[in-house]
């Protein structure tokens, strides 16, 4: 059975929110770059819940269709800036990408 999008998106919320601690301890780019993340993360993650909430009315549907794939990228740009300041390994970034592009590709 196929996931629906909420939970794929919330699979890698739970990696995000595991392997992206903002601390005092990170410096203020890595720190920018945890943050950007995590906020892209909430954004992403709501552009879904509401899209599949919407799931009765395709008009609806289709209005916030462009901002939830905006949201994904952008996610996935701030995984891959956040990967060079070594946030997260090159494992994990393959991991959520992959993921995030299977999102984007049943979005579009």
């Amino acid at each position: 059975m196929t996931q629906s999008l909420h939970q794929q998106i919330k699979q890698i919320e739970t990696v995000i929110n595991r392997k992206f601690l903002v601390t005092d301890e990170l410096d203020s780019d890595a720190r920018e770059a945890s943050m950007a993340v995590k906020k892209s993360m909430m954004m992403a993650r709501s552009y879904i819940r509401d899209y599949e909430l919407l799931d009765d009315d395709l008009y609806a549907q289709a209005s916030i269709l462009p901002e939830a794939i905006e949201c994904l990228e952008k996610l996935r740009t701030d995984i891959l800036n956040a990967s060079q300041h070594n946030l997260i390994g090159a494992i994990d970034v393959a991991q959520l990408t992959a993921q995030l592009e299977q999102i984007l590709e049943r979005l579009r």
